[in-house]
C-alpha cells in the first residue's frame, strides 16, 4: 500500500471516529479539515467550537493557538477540552488537554530521539533513592531515558502514579504503570525539548480520555483534569521546571475582576498578568506560545484572557 493509500485510509477511520463521537452532521462540517496539518487559528477555533461549544472562549482559543503554532488538530486527538467536577469550588469547570503522542509528534520534529534502556519502565529501589533520597512506598515510580540522536544529549523523566488510586479506562486496558509511564515519558520530553514543548496543557493517553464530567478530589482542584496533572518530585541531579499545578497555584486566588476594556496596549497586558499572577513578561510570552510581541496576533484581552483562565 503506497503512502497515500495509507492517508486516504486513515482519513476515512478519522472521520468514522468523528462521526461516531459527534455525530454526522458535526462530521460533515468538519470534514474538510480532516488530516490538515496546517490549520489557521480560524479553523482551529471552528473546530474547538463545534466538538465543544460549551467549552469557555479563552480555553477554545488557547487551544486553537496552540494547533496554529505547533501544527496540530483536534480531528487527530492531537488537542481535547475537557469538562470535569471542581469538588472543591462545586462546579463543572474545563481543562486543556493534549495527548502524549502529540508530545512526541512535537518532538520528533526537532530532530530524531530514541528511547534508552528498556524505558519507559518501573525504577529500582536503588533508581529512587538516588534521585530522592528515598524509596517511595506509596506511588508506583517510573522513568524515561531519552537521547538526541543529533547532539547525544541525555535526560530522565520520572514520574508517579498512586498504588491506591486505580487509572481511570482500567477496563478498557489502562493501568497504573501506564499513567506513570506516561508522566515520565512527558518529563523527559520537556528536558529534551525545553524550548519546544508548550505551557498551561495537561498530558494524557489519548486512547483514555473521555470528555464527560469526572469527580475530582479537593487536593487536585486547581487544574484537575482526566488524568491528574503530573505530581513528581525534581531529581538531584539535573534541574527540573516548576510543576504545573505549583506554577498555576502562585499568585491565584478568586475569579480576578479586571476590567479587559482597560487592555488597550500589549505593555497594559503584561503588565495587569504581573499585577494579578506575578508573571514577568517572559513568562507571559512563555505561556503565549511566543517567543516576542511582534508574533502575538490576539488582543491585549484576549491574550490576558488565555492566561487568567486556569487560574480562575
Amino acid at each position: 500500500m503506497t503512502q497515500v493509500e495509507e492517508g486516504y485510509e486513515q482519513a476515512i477511520r478519522d472521520m468514522v471516529k468523528v462521526e461516531k463521537e459527534q455525530g454526522l452532521e458535526k462530521a460533515r462540517q468538519l470534514s474538510k479539515y480532516q488530516g490538515v496539518t496546517s490549520l489557521t487559528r480560524d479553523q482551529a477555533m471552528e473546530i474547538m467550537s463545534t466538538i465543544w461549544p460549551d467549552a469557555p472562549q479563552a480555553d477554545k482559543l488557547a487551544a486553537a493557538m496552540l494547533c496554529a503554532t505547533y501544527g496540530l488538530n483536534p480531528l487527530a486527538n492531537h488537542i481535547f477540552l475537557i469538562k470535569f467536577h471542581n469538588k472543591r469550588l462545586n462546579r463543572d469547570d474545563w481543562a486543556r488537554v493534549w495527548g502524549i503522542r502529540a508530545k512526541r509528534l512535537l518532538a520528533s520534529r526537532k530532530g530524531g530521539y530514541s528511547y534508552l534502556d528498556m524505558s519507559p519502565r518501573l525504577m529500582t529501589e536503588a533508581e529512587q533513592i538516588k534521585v530522592w533520597g528515598e524509596v517511595d512506598k506509596l506511588n508506583l515510580c517510573f522513568v524515561t531515558h531519552l537521547k538526541d540522536m543529533k547532539t547525544g544529549a541525555e535526560v530522565y523523566g520520572y514520574g508517579k502514579w498512586s498504588k491506591a488510586e486505580n487509572a481511570y479506562g482500567s477496563d478498557k486496558g489502562n493501568s497504573q504503570a501506564n499513567m506513570a509511564s506516561i508522566r515520565s515519558e512527558s518529563q523527559a520530553i520537556d528536558r529534551l525539548r525545553p524550548a519546544e514543548m508548550p505551557s498551561g496543557f495537561t498530558i494524557a493517553d489519548e486512547d483514555y480520555i473521555n470528555a464527560e464530567v469526572r469527580e475530582v478530589a479537593p487536593e487536585h482542584s486547581t487544574t484537575i483534569t482526566f488524568p491528574k496533572p503530573e505530581q513528581v518530585e525534581p531529581s538531584r541531579d539535573a534541574v527540573t521546571a516548576e510543576p504545573q499545578a505549583q506554577k498555576e497555584d502562585a499568585g491565584k486566588g478568586d475569579k480576578v475582576g479586571r476590567d479587559l476594556t482597560t487592555l488597550k496596549t500589549i505593555t497594559d497586558m503584561y503588565k495587569a498578568c504581573h499585577a494579578d499572577f506575578g508573571l514577568q513578561p517572559a513568562d507571559v510570552m512563555k505561556e503565549l506560545n511566543i517567543t516576542k510581541w511582534a508574533d502575538l496576533t490576539l488582543t491585549p484581552a484576549e491574550a490576558y484572557n488565555i492566561i487568567a483562565a486556569p487560574r480562575q
